[in-house]
């Protein structure tokens, strides 16, 4: 009858644990990729940060108008790049016709952006659900 008992103690302590553990993993998920009204949706850890517009100077290059797409950089290939919005993660194709630039207008190549570069796109938005964009500028905007 003890053994019975410590077994089914030491049972209930490893389903707490397991619980915990569970409760944890979840808080650190929703922290980190954070939760909207259409549900989770991944966004870099601590949000996207918030540019002030009024004070960008528009060098020669930079199309007039607002970007389409701003947002931080998650990662990169040959044929586009993922990136982290207030509205959920974004695809960037960018082809031959991109133009790749730091907002002081110097000409970049795609290999010069890193993960968690701020960059405003500008370009058309494909037909699919949303989520990709052709890009003809891409400019990667000063680091707060």
């Amino acid at each position: 009858m003890v053994a019975n008992r410590k077994l089914l103690t030491a049972g209930g302590v490893i389903l707490i644990v397991v619980l915990l553990i569970g409760a944890f993993s979840l808080g650190v998920y929703i922290g980190r990729y954070g939760v909207t009204a259409e549900g989770l949706h991944y966004q870099a850890a601590g949000g996207i940060p918030q540019i002030d517009r009024s004070r960008l100077v528009r060098p020669e290059g930079i199309p007039e108008g607002e970007p389409d797409i701003v947002g931080m950089i998650r990662a990169s290939s040959r044929d586009g790049i993922q990136i982290a919005t207030q509205q959920g993660p974004k695809w960037i194709k960018v082809d031959e016709k991109t133009s790749i630039m730091e907002i002081s207008g110097i000409e970049l190549i795609l290999k010069d952006l890193r993960p968690r570069d701020l960059i405003a796109v500008f370009g058309e938005l494909t037909i699919d659900d949303g989520s990709t964009l052709l890009a003809t500028h891409v400019v990667r905007l000063p680091q707060r």
